[in-house]
């Protein structure tokens, strides 16, 4: 999670990478923005087996229980990083149809990756790849 703002150096704006939720430290996306925040919720990480089950840290409260998503990850970026993590957890609980729509609803821009490590890109903050 990150929060940026004032001027970039040496750029029109702040360039903030984002990671393959499968392969650490390889970026899948990049976020441009001139100030706000950008926050990550993974399932990938945090995890552990318990009862022969696989469970993860990110809890669905409408269970109890470690959320049931084809979500993988969701990178959110909002006008602070406290509402960027709030949707970002929201989005990656709700799956990819729900995770999109809320996003959208409140008029913020995201990264959704799926269990086939798909990317979905909403708003005009992300792009997928990575310039050189």
């Amino acid at each position: 999670d990150i929060r940026v703002f004032g001027d970039a150096p040496g750029a029109p704006c702040w360039t903030v990478r984002v990671d393959d939720p499968f392969v650490a430290g390889c970026p899948m996306a990049e976020v441009h923005l001139t100030a706000g925040g950008v926050a990550t919720s993974s399932r990938l990480k945090r995890r552990w087996i318990h009862d022969g089950l696989p469970r993860h840290h990110v809890i669905d409260p409408r269970t109890g229980q470690p959320a049931v998503t084809d979500l993988v990850a969701v990178t959110v970026v909002a006008g602070t990083t406290w509402w960027a993590e709030v949707l970002a957890k929201a989005a990656l609980i709700l799956g990819p149809t729900e995770g999109c729509r809320l996003i959208e609803e409140f008029g913020c821009s995201g990264l959704l990756v799926d269990i086939d490590s798909t990317p979905t890109v909403i708003g005009e903050h992300v792009r997928i790849g990575v310039a050189t």
